[in-house]
């Protein structure tokens, strides 16, 4: 921020060297209504795409993409500056398209007269766009036809959304360096019987019981109470193959539902000690993904898997004493659906995908009502904020995003994992989750190392993170109402944490 007031004072200083008193008095009307004293991601995307790209204003254009490349500049933001030459390309690419769409094409020729002699230089895959202009119909050539759809621009802006997102709406202390966390003050107590790493660990509906999962086919019941005695083994659940998904009744500590790698679900009643349903997805769907109880209706889903991540159907199951099987179409070509929540009633359904959107889905229709991008790649984790009026999503790129419910596509907070000093920057196969209070102010999130950020949503004070495990972080979850929360480590323990 000292930098950014200085440089502000050194323009004052040459606008009035120069003598150019109106200019002045212009740029300090503009420092007046910049409340952020900062960029404003809206702000930068209006310039570009309804400003620059519609009137032709190629010379601003450039300049203005020049100038962000000259923020970052050092070693260690060398990603940083690859992202944005390619956002630069596909930004010069659709002013290209724009102008044909328009009809001028008099602008792209001026346009490559102009500029194609330094992007042929600097990327070689320019060289067939010098011959667009002269297509008849270029939009439905082959090569070219992907760049004049919906799809790939909305693709476009949501990428340079969240890149510039990334960048400028987070505290000034990330554009210099990595996000500093606190530890947390905490007392805890660790869980411990598994013999192999943690998938899965969740809190029933009133936080009285705890459910764990191991990849060796076990899952675990404990019987917890924060002002006594520490939490004590209730029962063990052997289903023989890897548990990927856990879910709690909504509305007692009773029933327990089970997702298994080869597409079993098992409903386990917690006071009777004993399975007491067995729904199962269709052969061609073997592994369950995720499963969600309605808050409202005795019914739950479940994402079902052909292998590994991949998902062709969404698999919506009634189940409780009676099984009634339907599926919830996405499309032609559905893609691979990797978390489930519901909303506050029950009613809309969002399912977050592999193709970087969250689909909302009406529970009565079993029609999709909805749906945006939100990801540059697939999404592990989607949830609905407490307040009705957000959803949070989680990428495998380990970016964070919460989303206005009330104005489509606007992102309210944002956070980058991999940004946390502690965090492994590797992508691995493990699908990260979150999980978040229950006043929706602080998110917990794995992070693929030993400890897991904490945030504040929408707060401007500095995150925290857990005590360590011994090996990586695999799952986590909140108290219902309480400051406490579950972490699940590939070292093979369950701690229950509460906050100080």
């Amino acid at each position: 921020m000292e930098n950014m007031q200085y440089a502000e004072e050194l323009v004052k200083e040459f606008l009035i060297f120069r003598g150019f008193t109106s200019t002045l008095q212009a740029f300090e009307r503009e420092l007046g209504t910049d409340i952020g004293k900062g960029f404003h991601v809206d702000n930068i995307l209006e310039l570009i795409f309804s400003v620059y790209i519609p009137q032709f204003q190629a010379e601003d254009l450039i300049e203005v993409l020049s100038f962000f490349k000259k923020c970052f500049s050092s070693a260690s933001e060398l990603v940083l500056i690859s992202t944005l030459s390619k956002l630069e390309g596909s930004i010069l690419q659709y002013y290209v398209v724009h102008a044909l769409q328009s009809g001028r094409k008099n602008k792209v020729t001026e346009f490559f007269g102009m500029y194609g002699n330094d992007l042929s230089q600097r990327d070689k895959d320019w060289t067939s766009w010098f011959a667009i202009a002269y297509l008849k119909n270029p939009s439905m050539d082959p090569q070219f036809r992907i760049y004049f759809s919906q799809e790939w621009f909305n693709a476009l802006h949501l990428s340079v959304r969240n890149f510039l997102s990334e960048m400028f709406n987070e505290t000034g202390r990330e554009m210099e360096g990595q996000e500093e966390f606190s530890e947390v003050k905490v007392d805890f107590q660790t869980l411990l019987g598994h013999t192999s790493p943690i998938s899965r660990c969740r809190f029933s509906a009133s936080g009285n019981n705890i459910a764990s999962a191991s990849v060796d086919g076990t899952v675990r019941i404990w019987t917890y109470d924060p002002s006594s005695t520490p939490a004590s083994g209730n029962a063990t659940i052997y289903c023989g193959v890897e548990i990927v998904s856990l879910e709690w009744n909504c509305k007692s500590d009773c029933l327990l539902l089970i997702g298994t790698a080869d597409g079993g679900i098992k409903a386990w009643n917690v006071d009777a000690k004993r399975v007491v349903c067995e729904p199962s997805t269709t052969e061609a769907f073997p592994s369950v993904l995720d499963l969600k109880c309605s808050p409202v209706e005795p019914i739950f889903v479940s994402a079902a898997a052909s292998r590994g991540y991949i998902l062709r159907r969404l698999n919506i199951i009634l189940c409780l004493y009676r099984i009634l099987d339907f599926f919830l179409h996405l499309g032609e070509d559905p893609p691979a659906i990797t978390s489930l929540w519901f909303n506050h009633d029950g009613k809309i359904l969002a399912a977050a995908a592999t193709d970087g959107m969250i689909h909302m889905s009406n529970m009565s229709a079993g029609l999709q009502i909805t749906g945006w991008p939100t990801h540059d790649s697939a999404i592990s984790s989607v949830l609905f904020g407490p307040d009705v009026t957000s959803i949070f999503s989680l990428g495998i790129d380990r970016k964070v995003f919460q989303w206005s419910l009330q104005n489509q596509g606007k992102i309210l907070w944002s956070r980058n994992c991999s940004r946390c000093r502690f965090c492994n920057r590797d992508n691995s196969e493990h699908r990260h989750e979150m999980a978040l209070d229950a006043n929706g102010k602080r998110l917990l999130a794995t992070s693929g190392s030993v400890k897991a950020p904490i945030y504040q949503v929408r707060g401007h004070t500095d995150g925290m993170t857990t005590l360590p495990h011994s090996a990586v972080i695999t799952t986590v979850d909140w108290h219902p109402t309480l400051p406490i929360f579950l972490t699940g480590s590939a070292d093979r323990s369950i701690r229950v944490t509460s906050i100080l």
